[in-house]
């Protein structure tokens, strides 16, 4: 709380987050931000709740000169470790989602971009919430972020027909075995974090999101019906209907 206080209070800041961090007076006095002898260190302190949650408001109020620090110094070639923990993935989490740059998420799609499915099938869907939400503020890796989601929810033999429904129940398909066998569970509420991915899906443009228009449209009306009566499946359709896809693609859905 004191941290989120002193947000805007760049040279407060960049006196006392570098000590939280573990800096020692000698760094600071030579303007380095982040003690690499202990990085390894700090890193795996974020794997405890109480620094995931200090981590999680260093990220939020940091100057960009010390956030550029922790990511590039601190930060970078752990993310994937980071994200596959059960405290550390709120840390990448907040390190995405206060990106200030297009460099910045480049450095961050390097290490997760082609992580997907590895971060959906251990329940990480927050973390994949965040790439896409940041992708679409900071307006970089677009069709990559809609390509990426499409292929770890789906193999290149199988049609896109099945990438909605898949999402919308994401805890079901990926703790489900023989993934291809997977169907529809009726009367299974539908899934928090796939909903909200969905929803920030189909505010891309319509030529990025073709698989996915397809997939929601090609859904049988019994399915249509019961996600319309399902609070997250009915913000998907929303999210859809206020779309960019065509009329005609919209009125397959309705009609």
């Amino acid at each position: 709380t004191a941290l989120k206080l002193l947000a805007g209070n760049d040279q407060e800041l960049l006196h006392i987050i570098p000590v939280l961090l573990g800096c020692n007076k000698e760094n600071l006095a030579e303007g380095k931000f982040i003690d690499m002898i202990i990085a390894g260190e700090t890193v795996e302190s974020m794997k405890e709740p109480a620094f995931s949650h200090l981590m999680e408001v260093i990220l939020e109020v940091a100057p960009e000169s010390l956030y550029n620090n922790m990511l590039t110094k601190l930060l970078k070639n752990s993310l994937f470790e980071l994200s596959s923990h059960p405290c550390g993935n709120f840390v990448v989490q907040a390190l995405i989602s206060h990106a200030r740059t297009k460099d910045q998420m480049e450095l961050i799609w390097e290490e997760l971009g082609l992580k997907f499915a590895d971060l959906l099938g251990m329940g990480r869907s927050g973390v994949i919430a965040s790439l896409i939400a940041a992708c679409q503020r900071l307006q970089t890796h677009e069709y990559k972020c809609c390509e990426a989601l499409a292929t770890a929810v789906g193999s290149k033999n199988e049609t896109s027909k099945f990438i909605v429904p898949r999402i919308l129940f994401l805890d079901s398909y990926f703790s489900y075995d023989v993934k291809s066998s997977w169907s529809w569970p009726g009367g299974a509420k539908m899934h928090v974090m796939g909903s909200l991915i969905l929803q920030a899906i189909f505010k891309f443009q319509s030529e990025w999101i073709q698989p996915y228009i397809l997939s929601i449209t090609s859904m049988d009306a019994e399915h249509v019906l019961e996600a319309a009566q399902d609070a997250r499946g009915a913000r998907v359709i929303e999210a859809f209907l206020a779309s960019d896809a065509s009329t005609k693609q919209k009125r397959r859905l309705v009609v």
